[in-house]
């Protein structure tokens, strides 16, 4: 069978139409993919991600936990050095306590202050057996004295700026002498404030 004769011109020409490349390219890349300084070349850069990755993957934080561990040992070496210092704590605040006035203290009058008024105001004339001080009141137990040199010794307490206010409280004296009392003098003291000038 003859294919040809049914094939119009047109179509014989397509078909009988050849490539116009005359020459041939016989030029040959060779693969040097699997040559062995290919393969170390590879090796190498492998290695040396792998060695990034490792630094800043593992080495890196572990540099920084043993930085960081080593601050806190540091900060525990200071922490009980200064709980060291702080070890007889107790034994100065005691100690601090017990020379500087409380709030409450600095609020009471002055002690010593009282004992110098009562000092110099009944001492020369009365005999004193027994002086008390709680919080803010006095009691003074007195005797040898009468009551009108009981009230004069009164009169000159209230003048001052540390008493409020006093109570008195009489006896007559087992002595056998006429007119002499034993007396206990109730003084109500002023805070520290208001007895500060």
């Amino acid at each position: 069978m003859n294919w040809n004769r049914n094939m119009s011109r047109e179509e014989w020409k397509k078909r009988r139409a050849y490539p116009s490349k005359r020459t041939m390219n016989l030029y040959y890349r060779e693969d040097r993919t699997a040559r062995p300084a290919t393969v170390l070349l590879y090796v190498l850069f492998l290695l040396v991600v792998l060695g990034a990755l490792g630094k800043v993957l593992i080495f890196d934080p572990l540099q920084e936990i043993d930085r960081l561990e080593a601050e806190a040992v540091r900060l525990e070496e200071q922490s009980q050095a200064a709980q060291a210092q702080l070890a007889d704590y107790p034994e100065v605040l005691e100690r601090y306590t017990r020379y500087a006035p409380t709030q409450e203290e600095l609020s009471l009058t002055d002690r010593m202050a009282v004992l110098d008024l009562i000092d110099q105001v009944i001492r020369p004339a009365a005999e004193i057996s027994q002086v008390t001080i709680q919080d803010q009141q006095a009691l003074v137990t007195f005797s040898g004295v009468t009551l009108v040199e009981t009230a004069g010794l009164v009169a000159q307490l209230e003048q001052s700026e540390l008493v409020a206010h006093t109570t008195v409280s009489t006896a007559a004296s087992e002595d056998g002498r006429q007119n002499i009392v034993d007396v206990n003098l109730f003084i109500d003291l002023t805070t520290g404030e208001e007895a500060a000038p």
